[in-house]
């Protein structure tokens, strides 16, 4: 039986520019349950609240774009919101 090669599919883009204080508390536990329930049409319009810029396709403020996205485009948008999410709660750590 032949066995699928995983290839990796993410690069490190540095040009995602965010702005989390854009976001309401309401707007991130949102964004919690949308992650936790793949809710990818949430997420799309969460993120093109916050995200400004992005070495993608598409425009990131509209949130039909997010859904146009590859799938490798997704792990470095969610690891940057995370990043940010990471130095509000926790400022100065290294991830």
């Amino acid at each position: 039986m032949a066995r699928a090669k995983i290839v990796p599919i993410v690069d490190e883009p540095d040009d995602i520019i965010l702005d989390l204080r854009l976001w309401t508390v309401g707007d991130f536990e949102d964004f919690l349950t949308a992650v936790n329930g793949n809710d990818f049409t949430t997420l799309g319009r969460l993120c093109s609240m916050i995200i400004t810029a992005w070495p993608f396709e598409g425009d990131p403020t509209i949130p039909e774009d997010y859904r146009k996205l590859m799938i490798g485009d997704l792990q470095p948008l969610l690891r940057a919101v995370n990043s940010a999410i990471r130095e509000i709660f926790r400022p100065g750590e290294d991830s």
